[in-house]
């Protein structure tokens, strides 16, 4: 018996019928399956450039689409119909199934702007002093409002009711901080981590809500977030958030301004150069809240974001506006892997 040749060969009998032979050679396999998984996560991971991932998944799926091609033949002809009508009828079948395999093959995964591989987090560009203040846990000043908010975790309300009550210590909570902002599954809306606290202030406690950037909701978001420390940034934009990361990425590269600047050429494009005396970090959000030396005191994500709102002279949002959630949401998964800090220090 003559040795086989490396080719895949797929035989089928059926009764009497004749036997028929699909040759899937080592040139379709190489020049349709393995491209297309190539592009696919050369896509994903931001490693090629947009343009030339989807020509890379064009010519594979036009490969995969001859063999397709190949396959409704042969079985067509393996198989026989009692009138031309259901040849026709299978054939269609088949070419709806393809259509519908080219349409999803076709669909590239989010391109990052910034690959993984070269995220870095802000205190890699901060002064060594910063770095210092830091890690000290003595000298770090955050830690006023690490303990105002374990005080706040087992304070209870009017209602008896408090944090710990519910959730117990505060480990319990350990990778919440990594996985916000999320979607709410009783309203739908996006929500971080702040609004979550608020919600169960309100709702639970029936207790007033914290003001933005107060003492008590800084201090419980950092107590939370604490939790979380060192743990990697993993959000969900799947199914109901992705509408939201969407228009967080549009947010984010979006010129405005009377500067007419977007947050993607100081962060994406430019990160590493100075301006003024500083250096442009990545603007990467797994060290909030923060603890900034420009304001003396602690703040939010949401208030880093109205401060380079500010700074390029756009229109601010109002407090709680939802595109501060997706742009938020976007930065997280932009961010993806960075380890939570806290509590983090910046200039």
């Amino acid at each position: 018996m003559a040795p086989q040749t490396p080719q895949a060969v797929i035989a089928s009998r059926a009764g009497s019928y004749p036997v028929f032979q699909l040759k899937l050679d080592s040139q379709g396999i190489t020049n349709g399956v393995l491209p297309l998984w190539v592009a696919l996560q050369a896509s994903w991971k931001g490693a090629l450039p947009q343009w030339l991932a989807l020509q890379a998944m064009a010519k594979s799926v036009l490969s995969l689409w001859e063999l397709a091609l190949q396959a409704m033949g042969a079985w067509t002809r393996m198989i026989r119909f009692p009138n031309r009508a259901g040849a026709r009828q299978h054939k269609f079948a088949w070419l709806g199934l393809m259509f519908s395999l080219a349409a999803g093959a076709q669909t590239p995964g989010p391109v990052r702007s910034l690959p993984l591989s070269q995220v870095k987090s802000g205190l890699s560009f901060s002064g060594s002093d910063v770095q210092a203040l830091q890690r000290d846990e003595f000298a770090n000043p955050a830690q006023l409002w690490l303990s105002q908010g374990a005080a706040l975790w087992g304070q209870a309300a009017a209602n008896g009711k408090s944090c710990q009550s519910c959730h117990g210590d505060v480990a319990s909570l350990k990778g919440v901080a990594t996985r916000y902002p999320a979607i709410d599954r009783a309203s739908g809306r996006l929500l971080n981590l702040e609004d979550r606290i608020n919600h169960c202030t309100v709702n639970h406690q029936q207790d007033t809500v914290l003001a933005p950037e107060s003492d008590a909701l800084l201090g419980l978001t950092w107590y939370v977030t604490q939790a979380s420390k060192g743990l990697p940034i993993r959000v969900d934009i799947g199914g109901a958030a992705w509408p939201h990361w969407q228009a967080g990425a549009d947010v984010f590269q979006r010129r405005q301004g009377q500067l007419n600047l977007s947050c993607a050429q100081c962060h994406d494009q430019h990160f590493g150069q100075r301006l003024y005396t500083d250096a442009l970090s990545q603007g990467q959000p797994n060290g909030y809240p923060v603890y900034r030396l420009e304001w003396q005191k602690p703040g939010s994500l949401e208030r880093r974001l109205r401060s380079c709102y500010a700074g390029i002279r756009a229109e601010i949002p109002p407090w709680g506006a939802t595109e501060m959630r997706q742009l938020a949401l976007y930065l997280m998964w932009r961010g993806e892997g960075l380890p939570i800090e806290v509590p983090a220090v910046r200039k």
